[in-house]
């Protein structure tokens, strides 16, 4: 949640389109009042959208209200850097420069626990693994990736086989398509 969304709602531009960008993840937000101002809020734009499933169905059980102007995407390592992996060699980088998204689409092993909507990026088991937040859980993760090879080459395979050129066509038609039909109630996910 971001300072400007009260600057967003008053702007002198009265029939310009207003896009409200919900990138947080609202789980260890302690303020229900801040919450529900955002969510009064939200009601003056045109359209939000997330970057998770999850961060929706809390911001709807902390306002006890149901968002209809949203959008859910996720965003699928778009990003150049992910930690210092992205400074990291990766095997035959000459070919893999022209793809946007090399962590994933280099079959790049990848364990996550259950947060910030990560259940929209990966598939359990088949695109990665989602565990438990805890220091089994994780343990659990290493070991079986280490000790289940057909697991591994399988979710290899799967990640390579992402087109995010294709998601992210996706992702901006259900925008403009959104936009051009102000304020009808519409929950699209991808």
């Amino acid at each position: 949640m971001h300072s400007s969304l009260q600057d967003l709602v008053k702007s002198p531009f009265k029939h310009s389109k207003k896009i409200n960008w919900f990138y947080s993840d609202i789980r260890f937000f302690k303020s229900k009042k801040l919450v529900n101002k955002t969510h009064n809020q939200r009601k003056a734009y045109d359209i939000t959208i997330f970057v998770s499933k999850t961060t929706i169905q809390i911001t709807e059980i902390y306002s006890k209200m149901i968002i209809d102007n949203a959008i859910c995407i996720c965003n699928m390592f778009d990003y150049p850097s992910i930690g210092l992996k992205a400074h990291e060699p990766i095997f035959n980088v000459d070919s893999l420069q022209c793809k946007k998204n090399i962590f994933v689409s280099a079959g790049r092993l990848f364990f996550s626990t259950d947060v910030g909507g990560i259940r929209e990026m990966l598939i359990h088991n088949e695109t990665g693994l989602i565990v438990s937040c805890s220091k089994k859980g994780l343990k659990e993760a290493m070991k079986k990736f280490i000790l289940s090879e057909g697991l591994t080459n399988y979710i290899k395979h799967n990640q390579r086989e992402i087109d995010f050129d294709l998601h992210n066509k996706n992702i901006i038609q259900k925008i403009q398509y959104r936009i051009s039909y102000r304020r009808q109630p519409l929950l699209m996910d991808i």
